[in-house]
């Protein structure tokens, strides 16, 4: 699949949530699941250091559930949307992989509005889009334009 998005000749774009999973808080009844023990000091025969019990107030990444819980809230958040950007929902809705959405349009002006709603869809639930990157000059020098933290690329000179 991605072979052919790379060599589409539509405009498409891809971008990652930032810290995504450090963005979903978990409830406090929820928390007592994922403690974890720490301590200041090795442990030896002589030394039994005091074992501290903390726990996560936000989704960790390691977790097997955490891709479930991202895609649930995500797909929780863009609901809310339906009604106002049905078209862009429906795509959201099935171009996010993880914490990556890969998406695009039929044209320059499609590919430009979709990006631009799936910022601002995404930044009300306080996640950012970053790393923009796009096959198309005109949809990435406009995202520049608009202030899109767009990838870093460094062109060199064969």
């Amino acid at each position: 699949m991605s072979s052919k998005i790379y060599t589409s000749k539509f405009p498409f774009f891809h971008c990652s949530i930032k810290q995504a999973f450090l963005q979903i808080c978990l409830a406090n009844e929820h928390k007592d699941a994922i403690r974890f023990l720490w301590s200041d000091g090795e442990p030896s025969v002589h030394n039994k250091p005091k074992l501290q019990v903390y726990r996560f107030n936000r989704v960790n990444f390691g977790v097997s559930s955490s891709p479930f819980l991202l895609a649930a809230t995500i797909r929780h958040h863009i609901e809310k949307y339906k009604q106002e950007f049905p078209g862009t929902v429906e795509l959201l809705d099935r171009s996010f992989y993880v914490d990556g959405l890969i998406s695009g349009g039929n044209e320059f002006e499609e590919a430009l509005q979709t990006s631009r709603r799936a910022k601002d869809i995404m930044e009300a639930a306080g996640m950012d889009l970053r790393k923009w990157i796009t096959n198309n000059a005109n949809v990435m020098e406009e995202s520049k334009k608009e202030n899109f933290d767009v990838y870093p690329i460094h062109e060199t000179v064969s």
